[in-house]
């Protein structure tokens, strides 16, 4: 009896060693129960690793001048290859009621997200109306008015007002859907099939998951104390490069960070917009927050093949309208491509072919070429 109660004490002993090691790993007592008495379909089987460094490792704080401002080799142009879905067009499919996201294939269809209708438009590289993929299949698998849209791997992922992750099959069949217990503001996937989101929630604002949804990663820690204030402070959107680095762009104030695949800071960057940054006004009511007025400014990343960063921003310079910077995959200013209309939504074809999106009530999507420019020596932006 002696020896079987210090066989047991040395297990103890062991499997509470074994978890302290493991404590970042692995839930070994939740592992043991779940062996002994099941798991159920909805609990999680990793234990989160949260990634505590606090800010990138420097800020690269770029000028109003670009790297190819001056390059008339290098600098580009942006040259309209069609403009479709304005209200009035002569088809009807294509009058978009509340877009609310955009995304493209390599084959330059466009993917138009409605709010309110629950469905994806699909355009042709042309601009002409291809097919509705409706989210809302059956009664048994209701969409809830979905905000975000990504397309990955030939797969279409959607998120919806319960914070649901639904993946759809190109020709738009339920592969999975899998629920978060976070506000999700944007959504990425990297080319292994990594899912990351960005959430105002939480004390971490960006949050790592499988391909099937369990939660592995939690990192970008809030820089604000204030519950309150993380709704406001964190939000803006992400966007995964070719070599699955992880960038972030703020919505305010103007910045991007660059993280590795496991949530490590490698570098901060922007530029100076050259302008008078309003800062935030903070309304109050008893030392509770009751509002928060602010000038938006980052309004989406995306990472070309090249390399090369492309963030659409709001400006307020002479020439109106908003602006795509291009920065290199080291945070370093190239150039500004200045857009005459407010876009929100910036898709990419390949490094050289864009799409974007107009908002209500212009409703457009307006899909471009980027050329480099030519004869142009005493073209001045």
């Amino acid at each position: 009896m002696r020896g079987f109660i210090l066989t047991i004490l040395t297990l103890l002993v062991f499997f509470i060693t074994a978890q302290f090691l493991l404590k970042d790993k692995i839930n070994l007592f939740g592992e043991i129960r779940d062996r002994i008495f099941g798991r159920s379909a909805s609990q999680k089987t990793t234990f989160i690793v949260k990634v505590k460094k606090n800010t990138p490792p420097h800020f690269m704080q770029n000028s109003t001048v670009g790297a190819w401002m001056n390059n008339v080799d290098k600098n580009k142009i942006m040259i309209e290859i069609y403009k479709t879905g304005k209200r009035g067009h002569a088809d009807r499919r294509l009058d978009f009621y509340k877009p609310i996201d955009l995304a493209a294939d390599s084959n330059g269809s466009a993917f138009v997200l409605g709010h309110s209708y629950g469905r994806i438009v699909e355009i042709t590289p042309q601009g002409n109306f291809k097919r509705f993929i409706y989210l809302r299949q059956d009664s048994e698998s209701p969409f809830q008015y979905p905000h975000v849209l990504a397309f990955t791997n030939n797969q279409f992922y959607v998120v919806d007002e319960t914070q649901t992750v639904i993946v759809l099959d190109y020709p738009g069949k339920e592969i999975r859907r899998f629920k978060t217990n976070y506000d999700i503001y944007d959504l990425a996937v990297d080319q292994a099939g990594f899912i990351y989101v960005l959430t105002p929630a939480d004390s971490f604002r960006l949050h790592k998951f499988t391909a099937k949804g369990l939660e592995i990663l939690a990192f970008s820690p809030q820089e604000e104390k204030e519950k309150e204030l993380w709704k406001i402070f964190a939000r803006g959107r992400i966007a995964i490069g070719p070599d699955n680095s992880v960038y972030y762009s703020l919505e305010y104030p103007y910045k991007i960070y660059k993280y590795s695949p496991d949530g490590k800071p490698v570098l901060g960057f922007g530029r100076d917009l050259a302008i008078a940054l309003t800062p935030p006004t903070i309304h109050r009511q008893k030392g509770k927050i009751i509002s928060v007025n602010r000038q938006q400014y980052s309004y989406d990343i995306k990472i070309a093949s090249n390399n090369i960063v492309m963030n659409l921003i709001k400006t307020r310079g002479s020439h109106g309208g908003d602006a795509i910077d291009l920065f290199s995959y080291k945070g370093k200013y190239l150039q500004s491509l200045y857009l005459a209309r407010n876009y929100r939504h910036l898709a990419l074809v390949d490094s050289n072919d864009i799409i974007l999106q107009l908002p209500r009530p212009t409703n457009t999507v307006e899909r471009y070429k980027i050329e480099k420019m030519r004869m142009a020596r005493n073209i001045h932006f």
